[in-house]
C-alpha cells in the first residue's frame, strides 16, 4: 500500500506521523493499513490540538484519508493548524467520489494550489473490461460502461424498485452459497427506509436457511430484530469498559444473544474485539447485509450488488458503488425509476444520462465574482415563490422527491430603467404561462393600434383578467393600493407607473418582480 510505504519512509527520517479522517471507521482503517500508531477522527485531532494534548511541529506529518469527504470547516481548520506548526499535511482522496455531507469542495481547490501526485492505474478490479468500465464512468462516458456491464450479464432491469431490490437480494444469496468464504456487500444509494427493507429481506433468507439464532433483540424503528449470526454495523461510537472505543461505522457479527447477558458483537477490524451490549445499547446497531454508499466508500469487498437508478443517482455515487469489488459487481435498476415502462434499452439510456451527470461540490473560494453590471444580465430567483411553497408544503425548498435544491445565484433583479439589457435572458427563461400572456398582450396591442385606439399596457384584457380584482371597468383595491404606494402589480406595468415614486416603492417593485418571475409571468 502506498500510504504504508510512505509512512515507513517518514518514520525512518524521524518524522512523527499522524493519521486522520472524518469518519471514525475510516481513521481506524487508515491506522491499520498504514501501520500508524496514532490515527483519530479529524474532530478528535483538532480537539487535542486545541487542548494541547497533541503538539505538531516541523517534524510532524498529518495524513488525511478520504479528504474529498471533508467539509470546508474541518479541512480549513486542519490546513490552518498544520500551517501554523510548519507541519506537513498530506491529503489523500478522490474528487470523483462522494464529497462532504456539508459544504465541501475545498479538497479540489487545495489540490490545484499545491504539489500533487495522482495514481492512474486501477488495481482493485481483477478483470480488464471492468477496469476500463470504471474509467469510463469516471470520465462521464456512462453509456460505454453500461454497455460493458450489459454485455457481461451484470446489469438487470426489473419493472419496479421493489422487484429490483428483491432480485439483488436473490443474487446476493446465490453468491453466498457458491463462495461462502468471500466478502460480499449490497449497496444502495437511496433512503434509510429502503436500506432497512433490503436488510430485512436478506435476514429472512438466512432465517429460512436456519443460519441464525432463535433469541431476538428488537430494534426500535427497524423492520427486524437482531439474532445471533447477523452481520451488523455500529451507527454510533461504543465505549466498552476496559477496551478501546468502537468507532461509528464499524462492522461486526452478533456472536451470541442471551436474555440475561445481553448481546455480544465480534468486530470486523484488524484487531477484532468482543463487545458486550445491553438491549438498550444494542439499539445503536443496524443490519449490514446492505449498506449505504457513504458508509461503503473506502471499503473493499470481493463481490458487490448495487441497487441504483433513482433520482439520487449521479456520477459520484455510481463511481463509488461500482468500484468496491475485486471480483465482480452486479447492477440492478427498475423501469419505474427510469421512466421507461417495458423498454430495457430506453431505461438503460436514461440510467446512462443520470450517471453521466456530475454533482461534485465546488468550493466558494474558487468562484470568480462577476461585476454587478454583468450579473444584472441574468436574473435568477433564489427561492420558490409563496404559491409553490403552499403547494409543496414544508419541504418546498427541496427539489423533486425530496432532493435538496442546488444553491441558486443571488443575482440582483434589474430596475425598470435597465429592462432593455435583461429582456432577452428573461424571454429565454419564461414559462409557457408567461409566453401565452405576453403573446396575448402583443395581439391586443396590435388590434388596438389597428382600431386607432389609445392602448394602455396596464389595462388587463377582459379575456384574461387581472387576477387581482375582477371589478369591470376599473382598477381593483389591490391595484389602487399599489398605485398609492407608487408601484403597479408587476404583471401589468403601465407606462405611468413604470418608475416607482419612492425608495420603498422601488424595493417593493423588485420584490414583486421576483415573485412574478418565479410564477412564470414574463415582464415586458
Amino acid at each position: 500500500m502506498v500510504l504504508s510505504a510512505a509512512a515507513a519512509a517518514w518514520r525512518e527520517e524521524g518524522y512523527d506521523v499522524w493519521g486522520t479522517a472524518i469518519a471514525g471507521a475510516t481513521a481506524r482503517r487508515l491506522g491499520a493499513d498504514a501501520r500508524l500508531e496514532q490515527s483519530a477522527t479529524t474532530d478528535a485531532l483538532l480537539h487535542r490540538l486545541d487542548t494541547g494534548a497533541v503538539k505538531l511541529g516541523d517534524r510532524s506529518v498529518v495524513v488525511m484519508d478520504e479528504a474529498g469527504m471533508a467539509d470546508t470547516r474541518r479541512l480549513a481548520r486542519l490546513v490552518q493548524e498544520t500551517g501554523r506548526a510548519n507541519s506537513k499535511l498530506v491529503l489523500v482522496g478522490d474528487e470523483a467520489q462522494l464529497g462532504a455531507i456539508g459544504a465541501g469542495g475545498l479538497f479540489g481547490a487545495v489540490r490545484e494550489q499545491v504539489p500533487s501526485a495522482e495514481l492512474t492505474e486501477v488495481r482493485r478490479a481483477r478483470h480488464e473490461w471492468e477496469r476500463e468500465a470504471w474509467a469510463q464512468v469516471r470520465a462521464g462516458n456512462a453509456d460505454r460502461a453500461l454497455a460493458a456491464y450489459r454485455a457481461h450479464d451484470r446489469l438487470q432491469v426489473s419493472d419496479s424498485r421493489e422487484e429490483a431490490a428483491a432480485a439483488m437480494v436473490d443474487a446476493w444469496d446465490r453468491a453466498r452459497q457458491v463462495t461462502s468464504s468471500e466478502r460480499s456487500a449490497m449497496l444502495t444509494d437511496a433512503s434509510n427506509r429502503e436500506l432497512d427493507e433490503v436488510n430485512a429481506l436478506a435476514q429472512q433468507r438466512r432465517i429460512d436457511r436456519s443460519e441464525l439464532g432463535n433469541t431476538a433483540v428488537p430494534v426500535e424503528g427497524r423492520p427486524y430484530s437482531l439474532l445471533a449470526g447477523d452481520e451488523v454495523m455500529f451507527t454510533a461510537a461504543a465505549y466498552p469498559p476496559g477496551q478501546q472505543r468502537v468507532e461509528n461505522g464499524t462492522l461486526g457479527t452478533v456472536s451470541h444473544v442471551d436474555p440475561t447477558d445481553g448481546l455480544w458483537v465480534s468486530t470486523r477490524e484488524s484487531e477484532p474485539c468482543e463487545v458486550g451490549l445491553s438491549d438498550q445499547q444494542a439499539q445503536q446497531l443496524r443490519l449490514a447485509y446492505a449498506q449505504h454508499l457513504y458508509k461503503a466508500q473506502g471499503a473493499t469487498v470481493d463481490r458487490a450488488f448495487v441497487l441504483m437508478g433513482g433520482w439520487q443517482t449521479d456520477r459520484e455515487r455510481a463511481y463509488v458503488a461500482l468500484t468496491r469489488a475485486r471480483e465482480s459487481t452486479e447492477v440492478f435498476v427498475s423501469r419505474d425509476d427510469l421512466g421507461q415502462d417495458g423498454l430495457d434499452d430506453g431505461a438503460i439510456q436514461r440510467l446512462g444520462e443520470r450517471i453521466a451527470l456530475s454533482q461534485a461540490q465546488q468550493a466558494s473560494v474558487t468562484r470568480v465574482e462577476t461585476p454587478r453590471r454583468e450579473q444584472s444580465a441574468e436574473i435568477v430567483v433564489a427561492r420558490p415563490s409563496a404559491r409553490r411553497d403552499h403547494a409543496l408544503g414544508p419541504d418546498a425548498e427541496r427539489g423533486d422527491r425530496g432532493r435538496p435544491m442546488r444553491a441558486a445565484s443571488h443575482a440582483p433583479v434589474a430596475r425598470p430603467g435597465e429592462r432593455g439589457a435583461e429582456r432577452q435572458p428573461q424571454q429565454r427563461r419564461e414559462s409557457e404561462a408567461g409566453r401565452t400572456l405576453r403573446e396575448s398582450r402583443e395581439r391586443e396591442r396590435e388590434e388596438a393600434i389597428a382600431r386607432g385606439s389609445d392602448y394602455r399596457a396596464g389595462t388587463p384584457s377582459p379575456s384574461i383578467g387581472s387576477g387581482l380584482d375582477e371589478q369591470p371597468g376599473g382598477a381593483g383595491p389591490a391595484e389602487r393600493a399599489d398605485e398609492e404606494r407608487g408601484v403597479a402589480d408587476p404583471r401589468w406595468v403601465s407606462p405611468e407607473l413604470a418608475e416607482p415614486k419612492s425608495e420603498a416603492g422601488r424595493l417593493l417593485l423588485e420584490q414583486r418582480e421576483r415573485e412574478a418571475l418565479d410564477r412564470g409571468f414574463g415582464i415586458d
